[in-house]
């Protein structure tokens, strides 16, 4: 059995106010999934990441996402609504308190809101869960 940690750090604002960023709750990261899920579908479905049915679209999905994750951090960077959700998920911050933040500010949040929401623990875990899919969809081998 493992035990996953609540992980949290904290961003110092001038006057002495911390802004204490974690992981999302999985209400919002289901949200910000589908909103990653939107842009990703427009921009890659040409190569294999429409609908997973079976085990060889599986497959060609998953070669598909390797070449798009090391792209993953560039198309949140450029979409203010994944941003903006991440950040607000990820903090007390409202999307009001989060636009009235500094520049310098609001992008160590989101940094700290990338590290603890897309942690090696949280891709392990999504790792896990493909390999246990991927096993079930798996034609199973023929004995004689």
């Amino acid at each position: 059995m493992s035990t996953i940690k609540q992980k949290s750090a904290f961003v110092e604002v001038e006057g002495g106010k911390r802004i204490e960023v974690r992981r999302m709750k999985w209400k919002g990261a289901r949200a910000m999934l589908k909103m990653l899920s939107d842009v990703v579908t427009k921009l890659y479905a040409g190569d294999g990441l429409q609908s997973v049915v079976d085990a060889d679209s599986l497959a060609k999905a998953a070669g598909a996402a390797q070449g798009f994750l090391p792209r993953l951090g560039v198309i949140v960077q450029q979409s203010d609504e994944i941003l903006q959700h991440l950040a607000t998920q990820s903090t007390d911050l409202t999307s009001e308190d989060f636009d009235a933040l500094d520049i310098a500010t609001a992008s160590e949040v989101i940094a700290q809101a990338f590290a603890i929401n897309f942690d090696a623990e949280l891709k392990n875990s999504w790792g896990n869960v493909v390999g246990v899919v991927q096993a079930l969809m798996l034609p199973k081998a023929k004995t004689n």
